[in-house]
């Protein structure tokens, strides 16, 4: 079998098939970008949380949750090449599948990072010209998104406790690159910021507060939790797959955000 030695985003250099086709993905977003690149035929599992394409995935076999994958039915699947990503896959489960198979790790934390692993699943998939034309249409898009760096705002990923998106997140890089301002970074310099009571967090006068529908999923009804602590603010409700999915996912973002940013400034 003829195979080829790639150097992931740890720095690993790993050795994979010149041609994968028994693939398994880890990380939901990267999963919609693979079935992009190639033929659903050559994806063999996937996580219980990669829901898009639809369509595909439905069909496709499960092989647990993205922090809880099922090493046994991977070895059932006899994959040939296993894609994993370093925050939604633990380093244990990493560890051991390496063991037997090749498994290269992404790490995204940034809108830039997010561009090169397209390229990068490109080059591994043997399909970098429409990795580089995902790429050019993500640009692109985002070109159309109209800044507003005045506006401060917080971006709520959980409760009970509360956490939200602080640096060195996708979340993060997202809101900057659309021009707002995350003032959870002038509290904490932790990446999820863990807040045990909201009256800890009042001064920093957001202009508007987030509310993720995942990996939390708020709903209206939370919103009353907010006001009290945030009388100023204005509450939206934001779609999670838009502000943290990255890859082919990245195309649709840019419509979003100019709706969210009209909102924003209304």
């Amino acid at each position: 079998m003829n195979t080829r030695q790639i150097v992931d985003d740890l720095g690993r250099t790993v050795t994979l098939p010149a041609e994968p086709q028994r693939i398994i993905s880890l990380c939901p977003s990267i999963t919609e970008t693979v079935l992009t690149l190639v033929s659903p035929a050559r994806v063999v599992g996937v996580t219980k949380f990669c829901i898009h394409p639809k369509e595909i995935v439905q069909l496709l076999p499960k092989v647990g949750g993205t922090k809880t994958v099922d090493i046994e039915a991977i070895h059932v699947l006899k994959p040939d090449l296993i894609i994993a990503e370093k925050e939604e896959n633990l380093k244990t489960t990493v560890e051991e599948l390496e063991k037997h198979y090749p498994v290269i790790v992404f790490n995204v934390e940034t809108y830039t990072q997010a561009l090169n692993m397209v390229l990068q699943l490109g080059n591994i998939l043997n399909n970098i010209t429409l990795a580089q034309e995902i790429v050019a249409s993500i640009e692109a898009t985002f070109t159309s998104v109209v800044t507003s760096p005045s506006i401060k705002v917080l971006y709520f990923i959980w409760r009970k406790p509360f956490m939200v998106a602080g640096k060195n997140t996708y979340v993060n890089s997202i809101l900057e690159k659309i021009g707002l301002q995350n003032c959870i970074i002038s509290y904490s310099n932790e990446r999820y910021p863990v807040i045990q009571d909201l009256a800890q967090i009042t001064d920093l006068e957001p202009h508007f507060i987030f509310l993720s529908s995942e990996p939390y999923p708020f709903k209206e009804k939370h919103i009353a939790e907010f006001k009290p602590h945030f009388p100023h603010a204005k509450i939206l409700l934001v779609e999670g797959e838009m502000f943290s999915w990255y890859g082919v996912r990245m195309q649709k973002a840019p419509e979003y955000f100019t709706y969210l940013l009209a909102q924003l400034e209304s």
